[in-house]
């Protein structure tokens, strides 16, 4: 970087993690907004299905599973904030949790688990 250029906080589209680049394609493009609801609905229910058997049944699949993603979201949730920013990947590990809870906790209420 010559002496005379600010650093920026904002990457190239060339800087930025491949799956970062592939969800940023999901939010551009409106025809792929479909996709992207079914595909975030299906990972949220597959998450509060772990959820569920995991902490209701107490099955150690289940468990096991869930200690697995918990170690994958922490260190990719992590690796964003030691950047102090909260990228996409993260907003998309968090909304997954969130989304799969409430899904967990309706199926409690509704009496369906």
């Amino acid at each position: 970087m010559a002496k005379h250029e600010q650093p920026t906080h904002e990457r190239r589209e060339e800087d930025r993690p491949a799956f970062e680049r592939a969800l940023s394609e999901y939010v551009r493009d409106p025809a792929l907004w479909p996709v992207a609801i079914v595909a975030l609905l299906i990972a949220s229910t597959f998450g509060a299905a772990i959820l569920l058997f995991a902490l209701r049944e107490r099955s150690w699949p289940a468990i096991a599973a869930l200690l697995v993603l918990l170690f994958a979201s922490v260190r990719s949730v992590d690796r964003d904030l030691r950047r102090r920013r909260l990228g996409p990947a993260a907003r998309l590990v968090l909304g997954l949790w969130s989304a799969s809870l409430l899904i967990a906790v309706g199926l409690i209420a509704l009496g369906a688990f």
